[in-house]
């Protein structure tokens, strides 16, 4: 094994290896919650009339206000 190329076994509740498809449900539904939280986290920071921090790709920090990150998140989705 090569330094920093080391993936964890995930394994179910009897401590046996996910099969692919189990390991397949189980990061969809990873996905799917953080998609909620995410929509959830605009749509409350919106209602507040909040700003949301963003980093540009070479890690400089912006705000947005959080009704046009929620429009924004909202149109990528469809």
């Amino acid at each position: 094994n090569q330094s920093g190329n080391i993936r964890p076994t995930l394994t179910r509740k009897d401590n046996e290896p996910m099969t692919a498809k189990e390991h397949k449900a189980f990061i969809d539904n990873i996905q799917q919650a953080l998609e909620i939280s995410v929509e959830k986290t605009l749509r409350r920071k919106a209602a507040l009339g909040e700003s949301v921090v963003y980093a540009h790709p070479d890690g400089t920090p912006y705000t947005l206000p959080a009704t046009e990150a929620l429009a924004r998140y909202l149109t990528t989705k469809q």
